[in-house]
């Protein structure tokens, strides 16, 4: 339970927009130890002209730990990037539209499956790759994940495996989007 103070306090705080972002760039940065503690960071831009800025670089991949582990994450559980991910042209050739991202899986996955190359005449192929994969997360773009749960939907298909959670990260979300997910 929240404490009434700490709410009247916290909605007296000013926040920042966009536009304050992009005038004051640096001189927003509370500076770390050492600059090499920074990390440059973009948003997607799906929703207009994306942001720029830096952030301390530990923060964002402690704070995707913590969501996943909210979520249930327990070692050994996969992680499926459902993202932008840029396949090589001779993989694509094979019909492989996924990379290994690393081999760990917290905090951002092990895969990362591609939204840059999906058609309707290759969704069965990313299908297929999450059915073999079976993650236990899916951590992507909403408007991705909202398409391969269409896809799912209209041809009455079931995973054989049961998915703890989804993250969707870098984009708006609608409310159809979320029940269809």
């Amino acid at each position: 339970i929240v404490p009434e103070t700490f709410l009247e306090n916290i909605s007296s705080l000013p926040t920042l927009d966009k536009a304050i972002i992009r005038r004051e760039g640096t001189n927003l940065l509370a500076m770390p130890r050492s600059r090499q503690d920074l990390t440059f960071c973009t948003t997607g831009g799906s929703t207009g002209e994306p942001l720029a800025f830096y952030m301390c670089g530990g923060c964002d991949p402690l704070h995707q730990k913590f969501l996943f582990e909210m979520m249930g994450y327990q070692p050994g559980d996969r992680i499926l990037a459902m993202d932008g991910s840029l396949v090589p042209p001779e993989i694509r050739e094979r019909g492989v539209y996924w990379i290994r991202k690393s081999a760990k899986q917290l905090p951002y996955g092990s895969f990362g499956l591609s939204s840059q190359y999906i058609t309707p005449e290759n969704i069965d192929r990313y299908f297929a790759f999450i059915q073999e994969f079976k993650p236990h997360f899916i951590r992507g773009y909403p408007s991705f994940i909202d398409m391969m749960s269409h896809y799912l939907l209209e041809n009455d298909l079931h995973f054989d495996f049961h998915i703890k959670g989804v993250e969707l990260t870098s984009e708006s979300h609608s409310d159809r989007q979320l029940e269809s997910i």
